[in-house]
């Protein structure tokens, strides 16, 4: 894959899949066994492959909702989009009414989901979905009193509030991804709220890898965010590069210190050489059969 100007922001150059027949698996040679590049200019080959064959669909199907991209929008979540049928968070988070329908059907979950959404925003007793007009509505209760408790729609609730649920909702989901990939986990969120959230996130990597982007020192400060799981992003030479932390870094970014400090003094140093992966990615899990 490479960048592009359109819309998806990335454009597919080379697609290549691995299959075995059953001959090879019995120990025949078989010619169709092996790496065989199945993109051509017309447009990807795999989703005719799928249409055809159910391994090709149940590989389509991982790859549609096994990774998930986040930048969540808090305008887009207010709008409360038509009702739809699909229990995964959509991008932006618009469809976030719809995701919090389902999981209110496993009440462990949804009672997880509450209990971190009442410790980031204090007052709020539950959160429940409702219809109107053939839209998905969010509503918030917050306690008033020992016996009543107040009602707010979605379009009272702050940026940092709707977006704290919608990262709740991508760590809850169902299916659970493979991977959750959330851009600027503090964009809107004050300090205290963003550790109850990083705790959150810390708990869910059983059920998930989870990949953060940052500049929050605050964020850099919490106690999961050790030197071991940071990589530092960099642009040389017309590329963006990955690097680990350097030696001398991650030993300073130890307990009692942090790499949150590290960032504030401007002393995040990386290591000499990027981390890169030669060849294809995939030939490291899939080697060719004799």
């Amino acid at each position: 894959m490479t960048p592009s100007r359109g819309p998806k922001g990335f454009r597919v150059e080379q697609e290549t899949v691995w299959f075995d027949t059953h001959e090879a698996h019995i120990g025949q040679s078989s010619k169709s066994s092996g790496w065989h590049r199945i993109f051509e200019e017309a447009g990807l080959g795999l989703p005719l492959y799928a249409s055809h064959e159910p391994t090709f669909q149940l590989v389509l199907d991982a790859l549609r909702t096994s990774v998930r991209a986040y930048r969540l929008s808090p305008e887009a979540i207010r709008q409360e989009p038509l009702i739809g049928r699909t229990s995964i968070l959509r991008r932006n988070g618009d469809n976030a009414g719809d995701v919090l329908h389902y999981i209110e059907r496993n009440k462990k979950e949804l009672a997880w989901i509450t209990r971190h959404l009442a410790a980031i925003a204090p007052g709020i007793s539950r959160i429940k979905s409702g219809t109107a007009a053939g839209r998905r509505l969010i509503q918030f209760f917050q306690q008033s009193g020992k016996s009543s408790e107040f009602r707010f729609d979605i379009r009272d609730m702050s940026d940092g509030t709707l977006r704290c649920l919608a990262i709740l909702l991508a760590l809850r989901q169902t299916p659970s991804p493979a991977l959750v990939c959330i851009e600027e986990i503090e964009d809107s969120v004050h300090p205290a709220a963003l550790s109850v959230l990083l705790d959150a996130v810390a708990s869910s990597t059983r059920r998930c890898q989870v990949l953060l982007t940052s500049h929050s020192p605050e964020a850099l400060s919490h106690p999961a965010v050790t030197p071991e799981h940071v990589r530092v992003i960099q642009w040389r030479n017309g590329r963006s590069h990955l690097f680990r932390l350097s030696a001398g870094a991650e030993e300073m970014s130890r307990p009692p210190r942090s790499v949150g400090k590290l960032l504030r003094s401007n002393a995040l140093f990386t290591a000499d050489e990027p981390e890169r992966v030669e060849s294809g990615f995939f030939t490291r899990f899939f080697e060719p059969r004799a």
